[in-house]
């Protein structure tokens, strides 16, 4: 397995063949030896980084959901170096905050032979990676997502033979006690948070989605008047809020049918959208309930890692994040009863 490879570069008639031959088959093929499946006058074999920026990305990865293109984008770079994942999602570097760079500890595969690689080679990514001290749960995602790519190379007749990645084990995952806030830690937190933290926190507690949705939030979806609102071709009762949809990692879409849902506005809540709706700017029904100072949509983890860690640092809570303000919804109307919220409003009230 090599580190770190160089990537290659191909123009003229070099590219026109190699795409030739990584679309020579579109039927699973019989079980015949690799050389067959490459067998170009004048080309080597096809190597796992090829198939992947010339065929996995464009036709599987191109058919499916931002989300699901975020999530291969983001995991590619396990195993292929950054340079050539940015290539293939057509991502402009140049336009970037920064240029992708390898990272020399990481087992990249760019070089591989498809045909070559095997399920021993596989675990040996799995340990190096768990080697260099990444989460049971990462390598579980680089392993599903080798899994799945050479289940699409073995469907188009790139790949022969069993799904090296199939039953390679998954590693321990190690589930951790989820740390939760309580009433009393709130009161020590939200003094400390300006916008939008504060705004998120709030809107994240009280109604309990995630904060992707509460940063694809648009004022069209808020309902805080006293009569039904029909927006989009649905019902938006009174009172309420509708998630339809979602921020997820620079990309903004709809959230799966499953997440769409109406939400109660009341108490505390009201009183943050009430307020950030009577700002000078930006309350258009297209406009984002939490937005930058260009009116354009924020960051959510931008401004964990600049505001809301250093908080969480300073009370000697290195584990703030969004997710504990959300994870600690139902510990607190546990901990508070029913009536936390009203307690939370009248502690606001007066700060």
């Amino acid at each position: 397995m090599s580190t770190g490879p160089v990537i290659e570069q191909f123009s003229g008639t070099a590219t026109v063949n190699l795409i030739s031959r990584l679309a020579h088959r579109t039927e699973p093929p019989p079980r015949i030896s690799a050389p067959h499946l490459t067998d170009v006058p004048g080309l080597p074999p096809i190597t796992f980084g090829e198939f992947v920026q010339f065929r996995f990305v464009p036709e599987y990865v191109g058919a499916r959901s931002r989300s699901v293109k975020s999530h291969f984008y983001a995991t590619l770079k396990y195993v292929l170096t950054p340079e050539r994942v940015t290539d293939a999602f057509n991502v402009d570097c140049n336009s970037a905050r920064r240029s992708p760079r390898s990272d020399t500890h990481r087992p990249y595969m760019d070089s591989v032979c498809l045909e070559e690689i095997t399920s021993e080679a596989i675990e040996r990514l799995m340990s190096e990676y768990l080697r260099l001290g990444y989460s049971g749960q990462t390598v579980a995602h680089i392993r599903n997502a080798l899994r799945t790519i050479f289940s699409f190379a073995a469907t188009c007749g790139c790949y022969s033979g069993a799904n090296p990645a199939k039953d390679v084990p998954l590693p321990e995952i190690a589930r951790k006690e989820p740390h939760l806030l309580a009433f009393n830690d709130l009161k020590t937190l939200i003094p400390l948070m300006r916008y939008p933290e504060r705004e998120i926190a709030l809107i994240t507690l009280m109604t309990g989605i995630p904060v992707t949705e509460v940063c694809g939030l648009q004022w069209k979806h808020v309902n805080l008047s006293n009569s039904t609102r029909m927006v989009d071709g649905d019902w938006v009762p009174p009172g309420t809020l509708a998630v339809r949809n979602q921020s997820y990692r620079g990309t903004f879409g709809p959230v799966c049918e499953r997440r769409r849902k109406i939400v109660s506005v009341s108490g505390v809540l009201t009183s943050v959208l009430r307020q950030l709706l009577h700002r000078e700017s930006f309350t258009d029904s297209e406009d984002f309930v939490l937005c930058s100072r260009n009116g354009t949509r924020i960051n959510p983890d931008n401004i964990a890692l600049r505001r809301l860690k250093p908080i969480g640092v300073t009370l000697e809570m290195p584990w703030l994040s969004w997710k504990v303000f959300r994870n600690s919804r139902a510990s607190l109307a546990a901990q508070a009863g029913k009536l936390w919220s009203e307690q939370l409003a009248q502690f606001l009230r007066f700060k």
